[in-house]
């Protein structure tokens, strides 16, 4: 916004608040402070949210439409067992990967950013352990390729294995969407991201090597899913299954899933 508006030529007042807002959102300290889970050592939503929850299915008896007999239908709804309250949401998936994504993690040469960094840690959560620079980038590498959360064979699924709610359906009528499909325009971010920590960290650095051997491993894998399935079928897919590869949902989808191609290309 801040840029849109410098462009129009708007007075500064109008603009200036947009610049305070983007350095407040783009401040790894204040990232930090507010959305580390030093408990899990990630990045994580923060909200009023209970685990304690469960899809119950009832049959019911409907009327019967022209004058047809009742029919049997089973509805389903949402119960909690236990009051929500303040505290972050302990499911990985993509959203903990904005960090990375974003590229607002420090490398680990930024002086000023890994001092910002350990003043936030003094003050995130209890027992956090919060990393400083390259460490936190390092922890963050390893979430990342751990294959009991979102790492798969075939591509970044968007939520871990070990998520409460891992391949579970939200109604009845309506299946897991993004809750472990594997989506092209979100392993392309953090490609792009992984090519830059490649870099960024020092190409001989233990985070630039990592983010390097990360990078060369995701691709080499969407590479062969996807190119595989539009061999086998003609078709490029909206999403694309964490066990097995295979494409799922629509297609021909030629939206983000077209990535591929940059992705091939290695164009970020």
């Amino acid at each position: 916004m801040y840029d849109i508006g410098s462009s129009l030529g708007l007075p500064a007042p109008a603009v200036e608040r947009y610049r305070t807002a983007a350095a407040a959102l783009s401040d790894p300290a204040g990232l930090q402070r507010l959305h580390y889970f030093g408990e899990r050592g990630w990045f994580a939503d923060w909200g009023t949210h209970t685990e304690d929850v469960a899809l119950q299915i009832k049959s019911v008896t409907v009327p019967g439409a022209d004058g047809q007999l009742p029919q049997r239908r089973d509805v389903s709804k949402r119960v909690s067992r236990s009051l929500p309250l303040p505290q972050y949401v302990p499911q990985f998936g993509y959203v903990s990967l904005f960090p990375l994504i974003m590229r607002l993690l420090p490398a680990g040469g930024d002086a000023a950013a890994v001092a910002a960094l350990a003043a936030a840690a003094d003050g995130s959560d209890a027992g956090s352990g919060g990393g400083q620079g390259a460490e936190l980038l390092l922890q963050q590498l390893s979430l990342l390729t751990d294959p009991s959360l979102l790492w798969s064979p075939h591509g970044l699924r968007s939520l871990a294995t070990t998520a409460s709610l891992y391949k579970k359906r939200n109604t009845a009528d309506d299946p897991p969407y993004w809750r472990g499909q594997i989506w092209l325009n979100i392993n392309y971010l953090v490609l792009r991201a992984l090519s830059y920590y490649a870099t960024a960290a020092g190409a001989d650095s233990e985070a630039g090597l990592a983010a390097a051997a990360a990078h060369e491993q995701l691709r080499s894998a969407l590479l062969t899913s996807v190119v595989g399935g539009y061999k086998r079928n003609g078709y490029l897919y909206e999403q694309y299954d964490d066990e097995t590869g295979r494409g799922t949902s629509s297609h021909p989808f030629t939206g983000w899933t077209a990535l591929i191609t940059l992705i091939a290309a290695q164009e970020y």
